[in-house]
């Protein structure tokens, strides 16, 4: 990660660089080139210009100006009154003028040209919001269509703007003086008028100055789809840090701003009349609205000690009560509110200068380079308004303006983000040796508690005085033996065996004896299990059972049978002394059902059975039979 910050930072460094490189001959001074000629009071003498060392003129100053009719050969030179251009549609001069801008309609424009070169020329317009005709009186007198901006109507609906550049060739023929005359319509905007930029110069010229536009606004285009991605990334390796979802904000709503450029439009839609005038308006309108106040939210994210103002919870209201106006309503509508997007923008940015001060003061990481990016902003908006009267290639200073400002923002952004993750990286390795160290607890302490529990289940589960199985062993394996025979229907038996006199061996050879006595028969009783799921176990006292799974009531019989027939030959020396078994046993099988007393009804009727054989005929086996007359019952 610190390779690919001081990678990002070197290119960065290198391409601010080679931009700065171009701003100088913006700041010239007029020994450098020849001396440009300026409009004064319509009228532009080029006898002074060279246009070898410089293809480019500015035609911006006081053109003659006809407010609310179209300039036409009968009336273009009784035309006094003088305009500077370039100018807004709608903003008068004057308090006469202002009720020629109470509706929107026609004006007219022309300049005198005395003195042009023999080469081919060409204007260029750059966005114009409305349309024009763009006409050329000649010395003979003769009157030229050159070419036409949009389509000029007489109301808003035969009236198409237009809001790309264009550049017209002018007639190679052109000697001593000609009168240039720009007759504009417009019915759509209050703030659209004349273009706020029109250059004469040769057509390579122009082009390449428009393709060196184009170029930088695809750079700058570039690095904020760039930086928007990189801190799209980084905010979901690391979503903590709070400031990266208002860069991406900033880089979206920029790029939506260079999208909707006039410069992009020639990309985009080289067909013009495939460009939407409301379209790039409302791109353009968004832009501004949402651009500022993320760029806010971007320096209020770089500060740790932040809190959000009312006004701030206010303005995200207007914001979205706006961003929705301009979604709905045309341009001509949302564009009276102009001058609140321009309060709403000047505010952001001021904040935002303020907001990079503070955290620069408290040595926020990346402060400075957010500080410097701004102060790099502040210089762009400061000479965008001087770019009409200052040389052509100032506007290279403005877009180098702003490509250093999204390259130090993006500085600003990559050091924070390498803290945030240097300091995630280390608190992540913290946590994973902290998890480490409580797993191996952990796991210690589950061994010692299953080796607890093992120890406890022996406890538990082991009859101590006989070695086998205890009754809550035999319990539990009778649930689970139950519920897999009652899922394959299967049966099951118990045998239970009681051993007689056993009161007679504690009383005439002792405890110690008996206990003997009853371990010897245990032992014998489970090697006579044969099946591993064949359960022997202690019951109580002198009371063993037998569980049998899968297996019915005549082999259980049998078995008990065999096993009773065997244990009545054993004899038990203690002492010197012979002790013999006498055994009965009861039986009983069934199979499986879903009746929760199933198994207490089973062991209860084993017992009856034990109970009854030992109150009939004592050494044998007896299976439960529900008979109630004890000559039936025997």
């Amino acid at each position: 990660m610190d390779h690919c910050l001081r990678t990002l930072q070197r290119a960065s460094a290198i391409i601010v660089l080679m931009l700065l490189a171009l701003v100088p001959p913006a700041f010239a001074n007029d020994s450098t080139f020849a001396v440009e000629p300026r409009v004064d009071n319509g009228v532009l003498n080029l006898q002074q210009w060279h246009i070898g060392r410089h293809p480019i003129l500015n035609l911006n100053g006081m053109w003659r100006y006809s407010p609310g009719v179209k300039i036409t050969p009968d009336n273009v030179d009784s035309i006094t009154t003088t305009r500077e251009i370039p100018d807004l549609w709608g903003v008068p001069q004057n308090d006469s003028e202002r009720w020629v801008f109470s509706n929107m309609g026609h004006a007219g424009y022309a300049l005198t040209i005395n003195h042009l070169p023999e080469r081919p020329l060409a204007l260029h317009l750059n966005r114009i919001c409305s349309s024009a005709d763009i006409q050329l009186r000649d010395s003979n007198g003769q009157w030229r269509q050159l070419g036409q901006v949009g389509t000029p109507g007489n109301d808003d609906s035969d009236t198409v703007p237009h809001i790309r550049p264009v550049i017209i060739n002018l007639p190679t023929d052109l000697r001593g003086e000609s009168i240039l005359v720009i007759n504009v319509s417009n019915f759509h905007l209050r703030d659209g008028g004349i273009c706020d930029r029109i250059e004469l110069g040769t057509a390579a010229a122009l082009k390449t100055s428009e393709l060196q536009t184009v170029a930088t606004t695809m750079m700058t285009l570039g690095i904020l789809l760039g930086v928007g991605l990189y801190s799209l990334g980084l905010s979901i390796q690391n979503p903590i840090e709070s400031s990266s979802k208002w860069l991406i904000a900033v880089c979206v709503t920029g790029a939506v701003f260079f999208i909707s450029s006039e410069s992009m439009l020639e990309v985009l839609f080289p067909d013009p009349s495939s460009t939407s005038f409301e379209l790039h308006y409302k791109l353009r309108y968004l832009g501004l609205l949402f651009f500022a106040p993320a760029l806010h939210r971007l320096c209020l994210g770089a500060l740790k000690r932040r809190n959000e103002s009312k006004l701030e919870r206010y303005q995200r209201m207007v914001l979205w009560l706006f961003g929705v106006f301009i979604l709905f309503f045309s341009a001509a509508d949302f564009t009276l509110f102009a001058p609140v997007l321009a309060a709403l923008f000047t505010y952001n940015m001021f904040r935002s200068i303020l907001e990079a001060y503070r955290a620069w003061q408290y040595r926020e990481p990346g402060s400075l380079w957010l500080l410097v990016g701004l102060m790099a902003l502040g210089i762009a908006m400061l000479l965008q308004p001087l770019s009409y009267t200052l040389h052509n290639e100032s506007r290279l200073a403005i877009q180098v303006a702003v490509v250093m400002f999204v390259f130090l923002q993006s500085q600003f952004i990559g050091l924070r983000f390498n803290n945030a993750l240097n300091e995630s990286r280390f608190l992540s390795e913290h946590l994973q040796e902290e998890i480490s160290r409580k797993t191996r607890d952990l796991r210690q302490q589950q061994k010692e508690l299953m080796s607890v529990r093992g120890e406890l289940q022996a406890a538990t589960f082991v009859d101590k005085t006989t070695g086998i199985y205890s009754r809550a062993y035999f319990e539990n394996q009778l649930n689970i033996e139950w519920s897999r025979c009652l899922r394959e229907q299967r049966p099951m038996a118990l045998i239970l065996f009681d051993m007689d006199g056993s009161k007679i061996v504690n009383r005439d050879f002792g405890r110690a004896a008996g206990d003997q006595w009853l371990f010897h028969f245990a032992h014998k009783l489970g090697d006579s299990v044969r099946r591993q799921s064949d359960i022997a176990a202690r019951y109580g006292g002198d009371e063993f059972v037998l569980l049998l799974p899968d297996c019915d009531l005549t082999e259980a019989t049998a078995m008990a049978e065999q096993f009773l027939a065997h244990i009545h030959n054993e004899a038990l020396e203690i002492g010197g002394q012979s002790i013999g078994f006498s055994v009965t046993a009861g039986v009983q099988a069934t199979i499986p059902n879903e009746d929760s007393t199933a198994t207490e009804e089973l062991i209860n009727r084993v017992v009856v059975a034990l109970h009854h054989a030992k109150e009939h005929k004592r050494g044998q086996v007896h299976t439960y039979r529900p008979i109630k007359t004890s000559s039936d019952e025997e």
